[in-house]
């Protein structure tokens, strides 16, 4: 999971990111002024299809990497530009025992 997400920024692909996307998912992109307490995935995948287009990726890096049992949390560094994103997803392990995204926040930094 963590390549693909790493894959996803790198590339810029909201497609490949949208496919772990919870059913429903909370979305903050402050450039965007987006923030949705809860979006529907295919909703998100959108807005994070825009926000890649306006901003195309010029590199990914994590920051910091943790969890538990049953939630992991993910903080990066997104670049396009001359401008960085401050990246937050929280993924949770849902009813078939896998990981979805339940959190993405992109936040100017």
């Amino acid at each position: 999971m963590n390549e693909v997400i790493r894959s996803s920024f790198r590339s810029g692909s909201a497609q490949t990111l949208a496919a772990h996307f919870d059913r429903q998912l909370e979305l903050l992109i402050d450039t965007e002024a987006v923030d949705f307490p809860e979006v529907r995935a295919k909703h998100a995948e959108l807005i994070l299809n825009t926000f890649f287009k306006k901003h195309p990726p010029q590199g990914f890096q994590y920051v910091y990497q943790g969890g538990s049992e049953r939630l992991r949390y993910i903080t990066g560094l997104y670049q396009t530009g001359g401008k960085r994103f401050s990246v937050y997803l929280l993924m949770r392990q849902d009813a078939r025992h896998r990981f979805v995204i339940n959190t993405l926040h992109l936040r100017r930094s």
